[in-house]
């Protein structure tokens, strides 16, 4: 029986969810959510308990397009969909991101306010819902993606020539196939735990991230430290880690698995 509606699974964190997810998760991609009336008719004919909200305007996009269909995608519809969650008793998992946080301090937990410093990261913080059965988690992911190839992994793969990496710029997120498993967890956990959560690994920099990935590949690719950018988005997981009793999952321990996934991605081509 299918249990779990993942919205957006043709994207990067979708797709592998319903891969990760199995036989118990439909996946819902390739419909305009703008029009709310028709999305909801497609959201009313699935019997699924429990919907997940995949779908978002990445940072990438910022700059490209229409604002308002950022403004309608990240903000308005994540509000839309706990409405009907609420009205029809569903379940909604929904990702925020940490970049409702400027970046100046690091280790933000949830009672810090947010102080976002673009349109994408506004966006994203006016689209955090609360309710019944909602969790909302800022988090941030990474992993390989099917249709746009615009991440950070894509971009370091596709890279030939030496590569400078951001030491002074800190990340706190997750491989997707991580993420993956989190979300398992969250699907199978009581309703009274609902709520916002920071989802955390260990802050890492960008460029000991890429260190490890280039290691974990075998690649001879040139890595030099670049120290003139700076920005510290790492969240405190304490209160998710606690309600959920999850313990993070090391780097080396994800960037290897990713680096599974990436040679039996590139075998298949």
């Amino acid at each position: 029986m299918v249990n779990t509606l993942i919205l957006g699974a043709g994207g990067m964190l979708g797709s592998q969810l319903l891969k990760s997810l199995g036989q118990h998760a439909q996946g819902v991609s390739g419909h305009d959510i703008r029009n709310w009336p028709a999305f909801e008719a497609v959201l009313e004919k699935s019997q699924a308990t429990t919907i997940i909200n995949a779908i978002g305007w990445v940072k990438q996009r910022d700059t490209v397009g229409d604002p308002t269909d950022l403004i309608e995608i990240n903000a308005l519809f994540p509000h839309r969909l706990a409405k009907h969650c609420l009205l029809h008793g569903r379940r909604l998992i929904h990702f925020s991101t940490d970049c409702v946080f400027s970046g100046l301090t690091g280790n933000y937990s949830e009672t810090d306010r947010p102080d976002p410093i673009d349109l994408y990261g506004q966006s994203k913080w006016l689209g955090e819902v609360t309710g019944r059965n909602i969790f909302t988690l800022r988090t941030s992911f990474m992993g390989l993606e099917r249709q746009r190839k615009t991440s950070l992994i894509e971009w370091f793969l596709a890279q030939t020539q030496p590569i400078l990496g951001y030491s002074q710029a800190i990340y706190s997120g997750f491989t997707t196939l991580e993420m993956a498993r989190i979300v398992e967890r969250i699907v199978a956990a009581p309703d009274e735990s609902a709520g916002l959560y920071h989802v955390a690994s260990s802050p890492i920099s960008k460029h000991d991230l890429l260190v490890l990935l280039r290691n974990a590949l075998g690649s001879e690719l040139s890595i030099s430290p670049y120290n003139d950018f700076s920005c510290n988005r790492s969240l405190d997981g304490d209160k998710f880690n606690r309600t959920f009793r999850y313990e993070p999952a090391s780097w080396p321990a994800m960037i290897q698995e990713l680096a599974i996934q990436i040679k039996s991605r590139d075998h298949e081509l």
